[in-house]
């Protein structure tokens, strides 16, 4: 937020289902590793993957809103990991006797940071990494994008009658000013000036629109005349309609979800039609579709 390099980076495991608890273990962990075991993993959790201190004892702390930690530390402890119904990680956090200590504070494993120990050690850097559902993960990937405070700020002054002395109305509140401002660092102002990429997809996200039977969105200019739009048989072809007719016309097709279609075949936009992909795949990204939508959702669920 105050213009220091960071990277959000989200990868694919390519394995059929899901993490299981064992396997999430194997790659993150939410506890101090033991010194006498792992002293140089200890040092590296204990001086990046730290939180805080906050807490009642520390009101002052940058994550406290209304007299709580705004990323709720400290965790409960948890003796073993758990994969909860709605698909989200309760990570091992046992209440075991080894501790560290942040400026001069002694915390433990409620105030540890989700992380990878060999990459916290390999890059002597503040890693989090966790596992993450599906759901929301896109919205995260950008929310730097999205919610800084890249903005104009306008005020309107009631004009003075002659004579009439200047009065101040509203104060200012520079503490509030300077949180919401964005500070521009040498290294992320020369990145820009240089014109390098913002962000990176790789590979491409494909979306794939889900719809019932000439349910589909059609995009037209406004002198376009609306019969003529509506008898164009064009707008009734989709990538949805059009992985329908792949599958009869491909037999290969038919191994594939239509998530799946974008890493074998190319959609192309300008016949309206899939063929067999030459280079590499695309990543499917089915339209999110509420349960408050009836059918369309149940379509979705089948797809």
């Amino acid at each position: 937020k105050r213009g220091l390099p960071h990277v959000h980076i989200i990868l694919w495991l390519k394995k059929t289902g899901a993490l299981t608890a064992d396997e999430v273990d194997k790659f993150i962990s939410a506890q101090l590793p033991d010194p006498s075991v792992d002293p140089i993993g200890f040092d590296a959790v204990s001086a990046f993957m730290i939180h805080g201190p906050c807490g009642e004892g520390h009101p002052s702390c940058a994550c406290m809103v209304n007299g709580e930690c705004s990323k709720n530390y400290p965790k409960e402890y948890c003796e073993k990991t758990t994969i909860l119904q709605n698909g989200h990680v309760r990570y091992a956090r046992p209440k075991n006797r080894i501790s560290t200590k942040k400026n001069g504070v002694a915390v433990d494993n409620a105030f540890v940071v989700l992380h990878n120990v060999d990459l916290c050690v390999k890059y002597q850097a503040h890693i989090n990494v966790e596992r993450v559902s599906r759901d929301g993960m896109e919205k995260y990937l950008f929310k730097y994008f999205t919610k800084g405070f890249d903005c104009s700020k306008v005020g309107l002054q009631r004009k003075r009658a002659s004579g009439e002395s200047s009065t101040c109305t509203k104060g200012v509140n520079e503490i509030q000013d300077y949180l919401e401002c964005r500070c521009i660092a040498p290294n992320d102002a020369a990145w820009r000036l240089l014109q390098f990429e913002i962000h990176h997809t790789n590979p491409s996200v494909e979306r794939l629109p889900v719809h019932l039977p000439l349910g589909n969105s059609v995009v037209y200019n406004e002198d376009d005349s609306l019969e003529q739009v509506l008898q164009n048989p064009w707008n009734q072809i989709t990538k949805l309609t059009a992985w329908f007719e792949a599958n009869k016309t491909y037999p290969e097709a038919v191994c594939y979800t239509y998530a799946e279609f974008p890493e074998h075949f190319t959609w192309h936009a300008d016949g309206k039609y899939w063929d067999y992909r030459r280079g590499t795949g695309n990543v499917g990204r089915l339209a999110n579709v509420g349960p408050n939508q009836g059918d369309s959702y149940y379509l979705r669920m089948l797809l």
